[in-house]
C-alpha cells in the first residue's frame, strides 16, 4: 500500500509534527543556553547535552509508539515504525555519548552525588539497550514472542528514572526552566500511556500468550 500525505489534512498533520518534533530536539539547546556563556569545560558541557538530546529523543521514540494507531492513519504503519525505531536509535546513542563523556569523572561524580540516582543511570542505558534491541528484533513478524511487549513497557519506567536522575543530580535540573520542559514531557508521556492502554491489541500483548506478538 502506498503511503501518502497528499492532502490538506495530511500536509497539516506533518508540519505539525515537524514543528513538534524540532521543539522537542530544540528543547536541550535551550536549556544549556547559559552553559555555552559559561566557563565550564566543552567535555562537561557536551556530556549534559547528550543527556538531555537522549531524553528528547527517548521521548520522541515514546510518542511515536504510544501515538502509533493516531499517526499511522496519516503517515502510514511502516513509515510509522521506521520514524519509532530511529527516535529509539539515536536516544541510545546520545545516551552512550553522555556515558561515555562521564568516564573522566564518575568517581567523582559517584562520591558526591545521589548514589541510587547515579547508579540508574548505568541501569537505564541498560535496560534502553535491550527495549532498542527488542524493536529492531520484532520487526520481524514473529520473531519474537509476548514477552517483547513486557520489555518494551519498561520504556515508561526508563523515561521516569530518565527524569528523576536528570531533576535531582542533573546539572540543569534545578532551573525552573528544565522543571518546565520536563513536566511537559511527562504530561506528554503519561497522555500517550492512557491512549494506548485503550486498545484491546495493546493490552493483550500483557497476556504472555505467543499469539499477542504482533
Amino acid at each position: 500500500m502506498q503511503e501518502t500525505t497528499d492532502n490538506p489534512v495530511n500536509e497539516a498533520a506533518l508540519i505539525g509534527s515537524l514543528i513538534f518534533i524540532l521543539a522537542v530536539i530544540a528543547a536541550p539547546f535551550g536549556l544549556m543556553s547559559a552553559a555555552f556563556m559559561s566557563t565550564d569545560g566543552i567535555i562537561d558541557i557536551l556530556s549534559r547535552l547528550w543527556a538531555l538530546l537522549a531524553v528528547s529523543f527517548i521521548f520522541l521514540e515514546m510518542m511515536t509508539g504510544s501515538f502509533r494507531p493516531l499517526l499511522r492513519r496519516t503517515f502510514g504503519f511502516f513509515r510509522m515504525r521506521r520514524v519509532h525505531i530511529f527516535f529509539g536509535i539515536v536516544g541510545l546513542a546520545f545516551a552512550l555519548l553522555h556515558l561515555g563523556f562521564l568516564i573522566p569523572r564518575l568517581g567523582v561524580d559517584f562520591s558526591t552525588l545521589n548514589k541510587a540516582l547515579f547508579i540508574f543511570g548505568p541501569v537505564m542505558l541498560g535496560v534502553l539497550i535491550i527495549t532498542v534491541a527488542t524493536a529492531l528484533l520484532a520487526v520481524r513478524r514473529g520473531l519474537l514472542t509476548a514477552s517483547w511487549g513486557w520489555l518494551h513497557l519498561l520504556t515508561y519506567v526508563i523515561f521516569g528514572m530518565a527524569v528523576a536522575h536528570g531533576l535531582i543530580i542533573g546539572s540543569e535540573g534545578t532551573a525552573l526552566a528544565t522543571r518546565v520542559v520536563f513536566g511537559i514531557f511527562l504530561a506528554f508521556v503519561l497522555a500517550g500511556f492512557l491512549y494506548r492502554a485503550r486498545f484491546h491489541d495493546w493490552r493483550k500483548r500483557f497476556r504472555f500468550s505467543p499469539k499477542s506478538a504482533r
